[in-house]
């Protein structure tokens, strides 16, 4: 099943500074880890920490979909993806032997999306893409503070993440970032919009 309208477009809103770029354009609209973009079709939560913030406010009476492990029997979950928490499908090279990885809501929201057909999927608010930053507007809520977003952990963190989006993007997918800037990353099917 096809959420949103149903012109095939897909608007991803992750929680970076630049998802204030978004404008409520026409598709379906999934948003990340909290409710944090009014009127979304779906919400993604990965992490536990999202996923019980999420099931404290009744996943804000939105569909949503969440890891293949957390236990819940809300009607709002609407599915489940795998993040392999685990072990990742594929290996990520140039990084210290025993490191773990992880999909974040990202990743599986644009997967999940994927295989549901949309043809033109649309990021916004990923800035770990073109700046190298985890840092989040949801960072209050979950408590993170500026400087334990930026420790040595989520740089190496923002790193991987890029890896794993270099692994998994095998279609063309367009990620909004403001005027001036430019992608870190190496696979041609992620495309840099400036807006």
């Amino acid at each position: 099943m096809i959420y949103g309208k149903m012109d095939n477009v897909c608007h991803i809103i992750g929680n970076g500074y630049s998802r204030e770029l978004f404008k409520d354009n026409e598709g379906i609209k999934i948003g990340l880890n909290y409710y944090g973009v009014k009127k979304v079709d779906i919400l993604f939560a990965i992490d536990d920490i999202a996923i019980k913030h999420l099931e404290n406010n009744n996943f804000y009476n939105t569909p949503t979909v969440i890891n293949n492990t957390y236990e819940t029997r809300n009607k709002n979950v609407i599915d489940r993806v795998d993040a392999h928490k685990k072990k990742l499908p594929f290996t990520l090279e140039n990084y210290p032997k025993g490191s773990r990885f992880s999909f974040n809501a990202g990743h599986c929201a644009f997967l999940w999306a994927k295989k549901k057909g949309y043809e033109k999927i649309h990021m916004w608010g990923f800035d770990v893409l073109f700046n190298g930053s985890l840092l989040s507007l949801s960072d209050d809520l979950f408590g993170h503070s500026k400087e334990y977003k930026t420790n040595e952990k989520f740089v190496n963190k923002a790193r991987y993440y890029i890896d794993i989006w270099n692994k998994i993007v095998d279609t063309p997918i367009y990620i909004n970032m403001p005027i001036g800037q430019k992608l870190k990353t190496t696979n041609d099917n992620i495309i840099g919009v400036n807006v």
